[in-house]
C-alpha cells in the first residue's frame, strides 16, 4: 500500500483555481484539468509532493462473531499512524468514542514520522501492533484481509 499523494492545482483564464489529489506517478485524466465552473481549459497546472507528515486514521473497534455475524463494539474506533507513504506505524490498544479518537488525534497534526512516534509514546499510547500488521487488501467478500507476523518478522 503506496500513497505518496501529490497535489495538484489548476488555474483557467477566468480566475477560478482547483486542487485534486492523487497518487505519485498516476496520470489524471483530461477531465481533470476542466473548469468544472466555466468549462474552460486550465492554463496553469502544477504538481505538489504532499507534506511529509503523518496521517491520523480512524479505524472500527467493531468485529464480527463468526459463528453468528453479529457485530460487537460497535461506536468504539481505534486510533491509527501512517507514514507519509501509507504504512501503519502505530494503532491504539486502547479502543475511543470517535469524538475521543479526534481529540486524541489532533495532537498529531503536522508531524513527520519521528515526532508522531515520539508525541505517542510521551502520551503514553500503547501500540497493540508494534508493526506486526499489514493490510494486504480485501478477500474475495471485500473485506480487508491483514498478515501478521512475530517481533521476529516471520
Amino acid at each position: 500500500l503506496t500513497l505518496m499523494l501529490v497535489w495538484c492545482s489548476y488555474d483557467c483564464d477566468n480566475g477560478h483555481s482547483w486542487q485534486y489529489v492523487r497518487r505519485n506517478g498516476e496520470h489524471g485524466s483530461r477531465g481533470d484539468a476542466m473548469c468544472e465552473f466555466c468549462g474552460q481549459e486550465a492554463v496553469v497546472a502544477a504538481e505538489r509532493p504532499a507534506a511529509p507528515y503523518v496521517s491520523v486514521v480512524f479505524m472500527s473497534a467493531g468485529t464480527v462473531d463468526p459463528h453468528t455475524d453479529r457485530v460487537g463494539g460497535e461506536g468504539k474506533t481505534l486510533l491509527g499512524l501512517l507514514s507519509p507513504d501509507g504504512e501503519l506505524i502505530r494503532l491504539s490498544q486502547r479502543k475511543f468514542t470517535l469524538q475521543e479518537a479526534q481529540s486524541r488525534g489532533g495532537a498529531f497534526r503536522n508531524l513527520d514520522v519521528e515526532a508522531a512516534c515520539q508525541r505517542w509514546d510521551r502520551l503514553g499510547m500503547v501500540d497493540q501492533l508494534a508493526g506486526r500488521l499489514t493490510i494486504v487488501g480485501p478477500d474475495q467478500s471485500g473485506r480487508a484481509q491483514h498478515r501478521r507476523w512475530d517481533s521476529l518478522g516471520s
